[in-house]
């Protein structure tokens, strides 16, 4: 074990019984204070198998094993190059970093923790756990937090490495409701940092790169030209669009550069999260049924977590069943189930951007009057996620909400309104805008499978429009 692992799992509470990550550094520490892990455990929470938005445990699909990732694997591994993977937002991203690089020493920052070339220097520090000095200390005379301000005259030994201090950083972590530890970081160089990662082989992992100001990522990224010119291995996870800006914004970087799609989930692979979880509760669901929950969830993992869960909690398992249980759900069950999901995705800048909007309203063939905003996007919710739409199409499927009795926005009303509505929502969600349109080829584009659940089963179910066949 690398011996930066074994000081971050000393720092752990073992009177806890919990399973811990590390917020920077995400290494897993899957044991209570017994030495149990999950699958020694007699009874097993719902809340420890279907995870949305944690690390899945149980329920983890090797991603690595399939015939669309084996196809990218040498580009993927290449040393002294920025590996920028870019896909759908919450669509398994970091996941899927963490299984290809399981082997080496993966260090991972936040974009949250990096909003300036300082703070990603300072978050690095933190992560390679290399503080000049650590404190216990009371907890209740402190509180969690960072400080900037102060001086010092120490020298940094971490790492062996040594360099002359004029300031410090201080970080407070509470470990218990007694104790807190206090780290005080020297103003180690970039170069020794990077030193520190070269020579242990590390992958650099910036997650959610996107977030980060596009000024600060090619700064940041120049600034790891040692570390890439010592065979080190930088991972980039963002959104697609800004994977393509970033590398057209520095011609010089974008020759280190591999930008790479994460390969699309499978329905198989959706179903397998499904049925990894049951099993672990003890629970049997016919494959077909599966098969429905996976056809819900628009090929993205988040929402078979999310969908599982509500499933077992319809079905009040809350805990692993002793002996097995069966469940056969109807029909009935599946679509509260599923508008259930839809009405936990129903964030209020949905509501707001699509409903209070306009001064026109148009009126849908049951009588209810709407603005264009919600008739374009409920003209929409029959496209999957990732497709496209033209202006012509959508005004085909608006007119069959109106009916023929009632008028019909005609193509320049549409486009206007979806020219609002992506600049709209682009502006309140930024790089979570759930849909975008192309105003040069008149496509509208849906890049939000949350976004098109809300529509589907919730927003159109509000309206009296019918629910998707599953």
């Amino acid at each position: 074990m690398h011996r930066y692992l074994s000081r971050l799992i000393k720092l752990k509470d073992e009177s806890t019984d919990h399973c811990s990550l590390n917020e920077t550094n995400r290494v897993a520490v899957r044991s209570t204070a017994s030495g149990a892990t999950f699958s020694d455990r007699k009874r097993v929470e719902l809340n420890d198998i279907f995870v949305a938005g944690g690390r899945p445990g149980e329920t983890e699909v090797d991603r690595t094993t399939g015939a669309a990732f084996q196809s990218l694997a040498p580009l993927v591994r290449r040393k002294g190059r920025v590996l920028s993977l870019f896909g759908p937002s919450k669509s398994g991203k970091t996941v899927l970093c963490r299984q290809i690089f399981r082997d080496r020493f993966a260090v991972e920052i936040h974009s949250r923790r990096a909003q300036s070339v300082d703070d990603f220097w300072q978050s690095l520090r933190e992560a390679l756990q290399a503080p000049d000095r650590t404190i216990m200390c009371d907890n209740r005379q402190r509180e969690s937090k960072t400080d900037r301000s102060g001086k010092a005259s120490v020298d940094a030994g971490a790492f062996g490495v040594s360099a002359n201090i004029s300031a410090h950083v201080s970080v407070t972590r509470k470990v218990s409701d007694r104790q807190a530890v206090l780290w005080e970081y020297g103003h180690l160089s970039s170069g020794q940092l990077t030193g520190v990662l070269a020579g242990n082989e590390a992958v650099l992992v910036v997650d959610d790169a996107h977030w980060i100001p596009a000024s600060v990522q090619v700064d940041i990224l120049r600034d790891l030209r040692p570390f890439l010119s010592a065979s080190g291995t930088v991972v980039w996870l963002s959104v697609p669009e800004q994977a393509e800006r970033l590398l057209a914004s520095d011609h010089e970087m974008s020759t280190l550069c591999s930008s790479i799609e994460a390969p699309a989930w499978t329905r198989d692979e959706l179903c397998d999260i499904a049925r990894r979880g049951f099993a672990a509760l003890g629970v049997t669901v016919e494959p077909g049924v599966i098969k429905k929950l996976a056809r819900f969830c628009h090929l993205n993992p988040l929402l078979m977590q999310t969908v599982a869960f509500n499933f077992c909690l319809h079905h009040k398992i809350l805990a692993s069943q002793s002996p097995v249980v069966s469940i056969n759900p109807t029909r009935n069950d599946l679509y509260e189930i599923f508008r259930r999901t839809a009405r936990q995705q129903a964030r209020p800048a949905y509501e707001n951007l699509v409903k209070n909007k306009g001064d026109k309203t148009w009126r849908l063939a049951s009588g209810r009057a709407v603005s264009i905003y919600t008739l374009c996007v409920l003209g929409m919710r029959h496209i999957g996620f990732s497709q496209e739409i033209g202006v012509d199409r959508l005004r085909e499927h608006i007119h069959a909400l109106t009916g023929p009795n009632q008028d019909t926005p005609d193509s320049g009303v549409v486009k206007r309104a979806l020219i609002r509505l992506s600049s709209d929502f682009a502006a309140a969600l930024q790089h979570n805008s759930p849909l975008e349109y192309d105003s040069s080829t008149a496509r509208v584009y849906f890049l939000d499978p949350f976004f098109l659940i809300y529509l589907q089963w919730d927003l159109a179910v509000e309206l009296g429009e019918a629910e998707p066949e599953i």
